[in-house]
């Protein structure tokens, strides 16, 4: 997320420099067109007039130029002003999407893994009991081959011997002996099939209750690992509401702090605003008033009285190209002050967030080590 964040800030100050130097080229090209076809004017005013004319036209022509590019130098700094406050606005908005969708993002993988986590114990269960049935069953038919294996082989044993018996009677014993002798053997191999088949059953009885307490032992050990799970959801669920609760108090802060500070700084700047005002009109009131006085004092030493009005019409044109200056000059300063105040809120910005920061990253060290 630090990442993501670090690289939208350094994509949003490159866009801001792209589109301010955008900004400048254009004025720049409309400027130069502006005055190039105000020069093309004047020329044609100049070549269409008479002789005696000229010299005042080309005066007239040179100061409405200057007085021009001293329009559109105010007008850049207007428009490049706005446009970066534009795009600071803009780049906080997205700075504060970005996060918010970072949130989010981690509100939904939590959400995912508790989910995962449900679906993952009780796919457990019915595996452990599938496994289970199968071992059962498994154990069951092993034992019953076993037994009948055991049951034929020990039936088999006792036939041998029913006939080796038989064949080792003399030829004078009765039928009645013999039939007693075959009817011994039937109960006995009578009574060793009935033993097998009790036996049998006993250790299918014993195999299930086996299986039975393995079963038990497994769904006790998965209802532990579940109780588990469940208090760590709950606890981790305790947790993020609590980093959720912090979170919240912190953007509370920052918004009651930086209406502070915005509060604080819109008053600083109208405090300079106000100050550089007065002190560039009391120059710009000074600066006119000296160029008068000069032009006066010349005026003073001339008899000739158009001459006297072309040095006062000289005066005037000065005053008015050094109150376009001034105009410059306080566009510009105006900026700086604009630049100075705007770098101060994100200083302090910076260290609430890097505060802010520091508690938020304390809170998850605490509940990491809780957790151990």
């Amino acid at each position: 997320q630090e990442e993501d964040m670090a690289k939208a800030a350094v994509a949003a100050v490159a866009e801001l420099q792209a589109e301010v130097n955008m900004l400048r080229e254009e004025l720049k090209e409309k400027a130069k067109q502006a005055q190039e076809a105000e020069r093309m004017r004047h020329e044609d005013e100049v070549e269409a007039s008479p002789q005696d004319e000229r010299d005042a036209l080309m005066a007239a022509a040179q100061r409405d130029a200057a007085s021009l590019a001293a329009q559109h130098a105010i007008e850049e700094a207007r428009q490049i002003a706005a446009l970066e406050k534009s795009l600071l606005a803009r780049k906080a908005k997205k700075a504060k999407k970005l996060e918010a969708s970072h949130s989010k993002e981690l509100s939904e993988v939590q959400a995912r893994g508790t989910s995962a986590a449900q679906t993952g114990e009780e796919a457990l269960k019915a595996r452990l009991e599938e496994e289970a049935k199968q071992q059962e069953a498994e154990e069951l038919e092993a034992l019953r081959v076993r037994m009948q294996e055991q049951k034929t082989k020990m039936l088999a044993d006792e036939q041998r011997k029913l006939e080796g018996a038989m064949e080792a009677l003399s030829e004078d014993v009765t039928d009645q002996e013999r039939q007693k002798l075959i009817n011994q053997a039937e109960k006995n191999m009578a009574k060793l099939e009935e033993y097998m088949d009790k036996e049998k059953a006993r250790q299918e009885d014993e195999i299930r209750a086996q299986m039975e307490a393995k079963k038990k032992k497994k769904a006790e050990r998965l209802a532990a690992q579940a109780e588990r799970q469940k208090k760590e959801d709950e606890l981790q669920k305790g947790q993020q509401q609590e980093l959720e609760k912090l979170q919240a108090s912190q953007e509370a802060e920052r918004n009651e702090d930086m209406s502070r500070v915005q509060a604080e700084l819109d008053v600083e700047k109208e405090r300079d605003s106000a100050r550089l005002a007065e002190e560039l009109d009391a120059e710009r009131e000074r600066n006119a008033a000296e160029e008068r006085r000069k032009a006066l004092e010349k005026a003073s030493h001339v008899t000739d009285e158009s001459e006297k009005d072309r040095l006062m019409l000289e005066a005037e044109d000065n005053i008015k190209k050094m109150q376009a200056g001034a105009e410059v000059e306080k566009s510009r300063r105006e900026e700086e002050l604009e630049t100075m105040l705007l770098a101060k809120r994100a200083k302090k910005a910076a260290v609430l967030k890097k505060r802010q920061q520091a508690e938020l990253e304390q809170k998850m060290l605490e509940q990491v080590e809780l957790v151990e």
